[in-house]
């Protein structure tokens, strides 16, 4: 055969294969809960870098405001997977069969900033300027139920504070507890990382605390899906796992 004969027919061949081989290849569809503007970080790194789509994967990423959405949204099939906060609504569902935890998540630990305890400028002026000062306060958190509130009872625990004496705002997304942070309209709030430094670059409100130095270690986080997930789907969440741990 002469070599431009040849090199057509390979071209030709390699065409034909790919053509062929493409439907088998199409990505299966995984949708992840994350917290808006915080968390689920595996997921952006693996999508922007390639690894779920090594796997045949494709992700499509699901925000939302708050932690205890996302475990409602996995247990309904909303969401397939979830990496946030182990809230009181995850442990009902989990206890109902809904739920499975898959791994780990963050871990609170010495120099390790995930929660942070932040005060309201207007607070620290009126003398809030420890853990300690909390008693009688006003504390912002996200939702009921969530890893912030427990930290609260934590930081009340070590102090010997009446955790009854604080009382708990409930203001269910992160951007309204920095608005409230900012106005003076709560005195202190617990935040993640990205929300915290994202109000205290503001000028917005000061640190008292990371949960890491102050409290001993804690496992605030799972990575978690639905029993039909892994039932019904279980090879496309293994390989949805080997590009998520890449990441």
């Amino acid at each position: 055969m002469k070599p431009m004969r040849m090199l057509t027919a390979l071209l030709l061949g390699s065409s034909l294969a790919a053509t062929v081989a493409a439907p088998g290849f199409a990505a299966d569809k995984v949708k992840a809960g994350v917290v808006r503007s915080m968390g689920g970080s595996p997921n952006f790194i693996g999508k922007e870098k390639g690894f779920f789509a090594e796997q045949g994967i494709d992700v499509d990423i699901i925000f939302f405001d708050s932690a205890q959405p996302i475990t409602v949204a996995v247990a309904s099939g909303d969401c397939d997977v979830g990496a946030t906060g182990v809230t009181a609504a995850f442990f009902n569902l989990a206890a109902q069969g809904s739920l499975r935890i898959v791994g780990s998540g963050t871990w609170e630990r010495p120099g390790f900033q995930s929660i942070g305890f932040l005060v309201s400028n207007q607070a620290y002026d009126a003398g809030l300027h420890s853990l300690k000062d909390i008693s009688g306060k006003k504390g912002a958190i996200t939702q009921s139920g969530s890893p912030l509130q427990y930290s609260i009872a934590l930081a009340a625990k070590k102090y010997n504070i009446d955790y009854n004496t604080i009382q708990v705002l409930l203001l269910q997304s992160n951007p309204n507890v920095g608005t409230a942070l900012t106005g003076g309209q709560t005195d202190f709030a617990v935040q993640t990382v990205v929300p915290a430094y994202s109000v205290m670059n503001k000028g917005g409100a000061k640190l008292l605390g990371w949960q890491g130095d102050e409290l001993p270690p804690q496992q605030n986080e799972a990575f978690f899906t639905s029993t039909k997930m892994i039932n019904e789907r279980g090879d496309v969440l293994k390989r949805y796992l080997i590009g998520y741990r890449k990441a």
